[in-house]
């Protein structure tokens, strides 16, 4: 009698009992012993739901936290325009509403957060309202006020971060000095000096970043056409090219707490858009699209998670939507 081995050109792993599904587990085929089933754990579906409305309706802001300790700051809150405004606002969420809390020191548009929580978050680069130049600022934000912070070593707008990490562990890479001069520079903070790391394989703007200081992803971006679908991983030491995007955008949000596990929402491709794609470890899925198609947002919390902020359609978007992730079940395969 012919074997599933035989049949399909692989060996399927025999296991006492059920692993737990997860991310990473997702897809793997397996054939529990103890009740003579074959079995593979899936992702049941997700689904997004109103969040609380802004106070005020803003994109390219940095943004930190989790769904219910979520911090957006700074941005521009005017249309396209004339020239954007930058924003000196910053607002903190509780998993219901929004709270006015104080200001930044200096406005700034185009820039990016680091924080997995909405009491301590480095805001970090971005541009000047009156230039196009990228700026090497940081603030540091303590829960009540901010200060300012170590300068990064090279001035950027639209850059990404490892946005998981913390204000004595954050890393940010890619961006742009000027429009369109995109670069592949990673900078790591220790609490005390930023240093270079190994650069990202291709100079990119405007893409979306998640995980840690050790474990991170970049991913999308471009600076306009063409639009990117690339994904990198980083492992604490370099970056290597992993699975592409389903659809290539940028100016998304993102979420997720390493390497292995990611969000991506919303973005520009070549419209507003309000697709949402899950990452694994190795391959990018299509999962329930947001309610508003949205550009230049922000995202905050894990690939299960997570919370989509503001953005931009043809104006500022104060909406903010709650995702409840694809949880992970394991499923007994049935064959005839």
């Amino acid at each position: 009698m012919a074997t599933y081995k035989g049949i399909q050109g692989f060996t399927v792993q025999k296991l006492s009992e059920d692993p737990t599904a997860s991310a990473s587990t997702a897809g793997q085929l397996f054939y529990n012993s103890t009740s003579g089933k074959f079995k593979i754990p899936v992702a049941a579906a997700g689904a997004w739901a109103a969040g609380g409305d802004l106070n005020i309706g803003r994109r390219s802001a940095a943004y930190a936290g989790t769904q219910t300790a979520a911090l957006i700051a700074a941005g521009v809150s005017t249309p396209s325009t004339p020239a954007p405004i930058g924003e000196i606002d910053t607002e903190t969420y509780n998993g219901t509403s929004w709270t006015e809390q104080a200001n930044i020191n200096t406005a700034r548009t185009f820039t990016i957060g680091v924080g997995a929580t909405n009491t301590a978050v480095l805001m970090v680069g971005g541009s000047n309202p009156s230039t196009s130049v990228g700026v090497t600022t940081v603030e540091s934000w303590n829960g009540a006020s901010w200060s300012p912070g170590t300068a990064i070593s090279t001035g950027r707008k639209m850059l990404s971060s490892a946005q998981a990490g913390t204000p004595t562990a954050a890393m940010v890479f890619g961006g742009a000095t000027t429009t369109p001069t995109a670069v592949a520079v990673t900078e790591l903070f220790n609490g005390t000096a930023w240093s270079e790391q190994a650069d990202l394989n291709t100079a990119i703007e405007q893409a979306t970043g998640a995980g840690v200081s050790t474990s991170a992803l970049n991913f999308g971006g471009g600076g306009g056409p063409p639009l990117s679908a690339g994904c990198e991983s980083y492992n604490g030491i370099s970056w290597t090219e992993v699975g592409e995007l389903n659809t290539a955008r940028i100016s998304a949000g993102g979420g997720g707490l390493s390497n292995t596990s990611a969000l991506m929402m919303g973005g520009y491709g070549p419209a507003p858009s309000n697709k949402v794609e899950q990452w694994n470890g190795s391959s990018w899925t299509e999962v329930a699209d947001l309610a508003t198609a949205r550009r230049s947002l922000g995202g905050a919390g894990t690939s299960t998670v997570a919370l989509a902020i503001s953005g931009y359609t043809t104006n500022n978007i104060t909406s903010s939507e709650e995702w409840s992730g694809a949880p992970f079940t394991v499923k007994t395969v049935t064959v005839s």
